[in-house]
């Protein structure tokens, strides 16, 4: 299978955005952290459904067992180290810990498309767009099985499953839509940064019309900008495999898994952030490049993929048992 280093690198940015905006939101949320909540999580709801199969073993080994894994070393984590106190200690896994509602909510999507195969690709982009305005009139929906951000990102998720059906491609190599697009692009930029009544908490996707005061017209309003951005993404980076970038690319869910970790070490414990809020911004950022070069590195990225995936166990044990290492691509996983 060939490589597709546009979504690597992609993938990339975003990692990149994912580890920034995790690192800003202890101590702002201005216009460049609301910037960057407008499109990363969207957008990689995109690239997971551009790549999405459904295969039950997959989803077992590639979603559900690190979601087990790491809900249970978080929760072990934050009470040992953050809160220093055990008897805190609750496990449970039906509302996942901070970040890893990302994988309870790719699970279910996976488990829907065998219901959406065969549907007309506009049909389910109207379905997809309705559920997530009509839901976030249900104020009892929150963190719960990650059902608020489940339908808040589910369009996003279709749109990269009918990417290809849609013929988009064609939509964007147009010049004049590129022109609207960037434009469309920098009105976002600048709205989010320059007016404070939308908020960080309208764009999280896990918050209720009522709880994060907002509308249906402005959720309408972000969903519409975040496909924009994904339009603009998909024509905006290359083809090419850029050095460092598409390699890194490959080892986002790594990234993702394990910069929590620190986040919570370097912020939530030792509260790093003491500085005035331009060094701040300029510390989170160098210490997000520094987190996304060391954990997206090959070695740690294959060995990421090789313990974090119930596959790569599986490849372990059959190891222990033969001595021998079967041959597994995991550049044909579409899950990270």
């Amino acid at each position: 299978m060939l490589r597709d280093y546009k979504m690597d690198n992609i993938k990339f940015f975003l990692i990149v955005c994912v580890v920034i905006g995790h690192m800003l939101e202890a101590f702002y949320g201005g216009g460049v952290y609301k910037v960057i909540y407008s499109f990363h999580m969207p957008a990689f709801m995109f690239v997971s459904g551009y790549f999405a199969r459904f295969d039950k073993k997959k989803i077992v080994s590639s979603l559900i067992y690190p979601y087990i894994l790491f809900q249970s070393l978080y929760l072990v984590y934050d009470a040992a180290v953050i809160n220093q106190d055990l008897a805190t200690l609750k496990f449970q896994y039906t509302t996942p810990f901070w970040l890893l509602w990302f994988l309870m909510a790719l699970a279910f999507y996976h488990l829907l498309i065998p219901f959406m195969q065969g549907t007309k690709p506009v049909f389910l982009m109207i379905v997809g767009c309705a559920l997530s305005l009509i839901m976030g009139f249900d104020q009892s929906i929150g963190y719960y099985l990650s059902l608020a951000r489940f339908f808040t990102f589910l369009p996003y998720f279709i749109l990269g499953m009918v990417w290809k059906q849609l013929n988009l491609q064609i939509l964007i190599n147009n010049c004049i839509f590129r022109l609207l697009n960037v434009i469309c692009v920098l009105v976002t930029c600048y709205f989010l940064g320059k007016y404070t009544y939308i908020s960080s908490a309208m764009l999280w996707g896990s918050n209720s019309y009522v709880s994060a005061q907002y509308t249906i017209l402005i959720k309408g309003m972000l969903l519409l900008c975040g496909i924009n951005w994904i339009l603009f993404f998909m024509w905006i980076f290359p083809k090419f495999k850029i050095p460092v970038a598409s390699s890194i690319g490959k080892n986002t869910l790594t990234i993702y898994l394990l910069h929590g970790f620190i986040k919570r070490y370097l912020v939530n414990l030792k509260g790093i952030f003491i500085y005035s809020r331009n060094v701040n911004i300029g510390l989170a950022v160098l210490i997000s490049f520094l987190i996304v070069l060391l954990f997206g590195n090959k070695y740690i990225g294959s060995l990421g993929k090789l313990i974090f995936t119930g596959e790569g166990i599986g490849k372990i044990i059959g190891y222990m048992r033969t001595g021998k290492m079967n041959k597994y691509n995991y550049e044909s996983k579409n899950f990270d």
